[in-house]
């Protein structure tokens, strides 16, 4: 069972909305470990791109995730932190771009 908001997995609910991001692609990173294979399926299922790694070295999953989608421009969100601003996403990525930042906090 996933934690709701309005009705909704929270897991759905931070996706979706990255979704509406200024951003190529949206991908649900979780662990390799049984204990997510619920939260990996469900994704799944509902046609979320989702990319499994390690359950104890977050950072290494994280990065893994990165290289393995060729990605440029990354922004991690946890996954119990739902308020999602889209708009603040947006800017740090264009400051990342306009200033050809290495890192954005």
């Amino acid at each position: 069972m996933f934690a709701e908001i309005a009705g909704i997995p929270m897991f759905e609910f931070i996706y979706r909305r990255c979704l509406k991001a200024n951003a190529d692609q949206v991908v649900l990173a979780t662990s390799n470990d049984p204990s997510d294979d619920e939260l990996a399926t469900a994704a799944v299922t509902k046609g979320f791109e989702v990319f499994r790694g390690s359950l104890n070295d977050v950072r290494s999953r994280f990065l893994d995730c990165a290289k393995h989608y060729e990605a440029e421009i990354i922004i991690r969100l946890c996954g119990d932190s739902p308020l999602v601003d889209i708009e603040l996403m947006n800017r740090i990525s264009q400051l990342h771009i306009d200033k050809d930042l290495d890192l954005v906090a």
